[in-house]
């Protein structure tokens, strides 16, 4: 079981200020209000200096990203690598006289650089990020029309439900007449 340490506590324990230890809680450090007390949880206080005092969610966001990142810069290195090797074995790196001239090669390399470079990740990036937005986007609007569905549906059957108990309703008093 972790331990609940007082302010006084884990001031000494991370040796900073009350006034750090409050600048700290308002950038998302855990801690547990109990009344007019303020208690820390030892263990989860640890956790959030370990992730660099981000949240845990707000960290796997993050992780999440730079995985989305790092698949894309891959994809565009290996479409450039394979590109290069493509152009290398083709016959565009052969000058006038048929031999390979190294100038050439560096000339062309040059100009698949302007096409795949770090502005080119920055932008694989930002769609990246953009894909992220829209499919967050859509699982709030699956959710909302499943929800708006359900409400519908729910509305018909309770319909359905007034109008059998309203027949019943009619015919018992008819037989009581």
């Amino acid at each position: 079981m972790s331990k609940l340490l007082k302010s006084e506590e884990i001031c000494k324990f991370l040796n900073v200020t009350r006034k750090t230890l409050y600048n700290y809680r308002d950038k998302g450090m855990p801690y547990i209000k109990n009344g007019g007390s303020v208690l820390y949880d030892k263990d989860a206080v640890e956790e959030w200096l370990k992730c660099g005092r981000y949240d845990a969610e707000k960290r796997k966001q993050l992780l999440d990203a730079i995985k989305v990142l790092m698949r894309k810069a891959e994809t565009v290195l290996c479409e450039y690598c394979s590109l290069i090797n493509l152009l290398k074995d083709k016959e565009l790196f052969i000058d006038k006289e048929g031999k390979r001239n190294k100038e050439v090669l560096q000339k062309r390399l040059n100009n698949l650089e302007k096409f795949y470079n770090i502005e080119d990740l920055q932008w694989h990036y930002n769609i990246a990020i953009h894909e992220k937005i829209l499919f967050e986007e859509k699982i709030q609007k699956v959710n909302y029309d499943l929800t708006f569905k359900l409400c519908r549906d729910l509305t018909k059957i309770f319909r359905n439900a007034r109008a059998i108990k309203k027949e019943e309703g009619d015919s018992d008093v008819s037989n009581k007449k």
